[in-house]
């Protein structure tokens, strides 16, 4: 769920119960370089709080995601049984 629907860089990304609403729903962007990004309805991108990758680190929304910004890039692998 994006945080008050907002818009803005930042904007938190949190768990919520479902509504149905925009802010909660999300389409994948292929990057055509491996990777995609993850666009939510309302047009900003998940993103790696400062590329930060360790336990504890914020996930955020960002007004932009591109094959350069690796902060937005995600690779969906297969689940292994």
């Amino acid at each position: 769920d994006v945080e008050s629907s907002g818009t803005a860089n930042e904007t938190n990304l949190q768990l919520w119960s479902s509504t149905n609403a925009n802010n909660q729903k999300c389409k994948f962007v292929d990057l055509k370089n491996g990777y995609y990004a993850i666009q939510s309805k309302l047009g900003t991108y998940i993103h790696l709080k400062d590329g930060a990758t360790g336990d504890g680190n914020n996930i955020l929304m960002w007004t932009g995601a591109d094959s350069t910004n690796k902060n937005c890039q995600w690779m969906l692998k297969k689940a292994i049984k």
